[in-house]
């Protein structure tokens, strides 16, 4: 995707003075994900970085409008007021459209696939950089966040956690490791999965949360009691790419599984390893013995409803 494909040539204007990532890092991070334009495995291109000199200035696009593309969700609700103050400091107008997450991802890929150009910016996750960097849908914003004329002086990429600028760095390059590359995404939250219980219920009963994973499967079994229409674990179930990413993919790699390994120059999916196969097993099996009956329909609020204590 050029950039000529994407952008009007008031748009392109405001890249080169502030570029896509430079506009939001200089605002304290504003955007969970961000760039479209140059880059990926195609033939390098200018972006337009290195255009900009002289001293840094907040209003050096005043006047003008981006748009971004974002989904329904805690992130993008903590974001609404930093639009607000990031319209104030550069004088630029910022046009935000949300989409149901469930159709949020297909919206995006049209937008992409296609060209349209409709937006500047957009949400998304670590995970999607692979899928939209190579086409070259994203653009590198290592030359914005290098350049002091940019991206304000004050701002400190190296601030967030080594972690999440590796996971949205890499060179496309298969076997290449995370953090090789252009910067393709700024981090803006992360989140870490855990297993929540009813203390108050485990402290009544005397139970202790388990220790191991085989552990969590006996204690969630045995907390089951269908008769009486209550079970022992909940987590997300539906045909949904929600599903996989939280839990199971944390304990997958817990277990010391992988989906993929570089064996010469080709990358072997090792998904069917003994230890896959059986953790998958295990995870299956908890879920039909000790979860909720409709699991397969099972969302996120369906499963935080029925952790919560029932109304006195």
């Amino acid at each position: 995707m050029t950039r000529r494909e994407l952008f009007t040539p008031n748009r392109r204007d405001l890249l080169r003075m502030l570029g896509v990532g430079g506009a939001a890092v200089g605002a304290s991070s504003l955007l969970a994900a961000c760039g479209l334009g140059t880059g990926g495995g195609g033939p390098a291109t200018e972006n337009g970085a290195a255009e900009v000199t002289g001293g840094f200035d907040w209003r050096k696009a005043e006047g003008t409008e981006i748009s971004i593309l974002q989904t329904p969700h805690p992130y993008q609700v903590a974001f609404q007021p930093l639009l607000a103050e990031f319209t104030e400091l550069t004088g630029i107008t910022v046009k935000a459209d949300l989409v149901a997450e469930a159709d949020y991802f297909t919206r995006l890929n049209t937008e992409l696939a296609a060209g349209a150009g409709n937006y500047d910016a957009f949400m998304t996750g670590a995970y999607f950089i692979w899928t939209y960097g190579p086409p070259g849908w994203m653009e590198d914003l290592k030359p914005w966040l290098e350049n002091t004329s940019a991206t304000n002086p004050d701002y400190d990429f190296e601030d967030i956690y080594e972690g999440l600028r590796r996971s949205t760095s890499w060179d496309f390059q298969v076997g290449s490791p995370l953090g090789t590359g252009g910067q393709w995404a700024i981090p803006w939250g992360f989140e870490t999965n855990v297993i929540c219980y009813n203390k108050t219920e485990f402290d009544r009963r005397g139970i202790r949360p388990a220790e191991t994973f085989d552990d969590l499967i006996q204690l969630a079994t045995d907390l089951t009691d269908r008769g009486n229409n209550t079970y022992g674990i909940a987590f997300r179930g539906s045909r949904s790419w929600a599903t996989i990413h939280p839990g199971f993919m944390t304990q997958f790699t817990r277990e010391g599984c992988k989906d993929y390994e570089l064996q010469g120059d080709q990358l072997t999916a090792t998904m069917n390893s003994p230890e896959a196969v059986d953790f998958t097993r295990k995870w299956v099996e908890l879920a039909r013995n000790a979860g909720p009956t409709s699991w397969t329909n099972y969302e996120y609020p369906d499963c935080t409803g029925d952790l919560a204590p029932a109304p006195r």
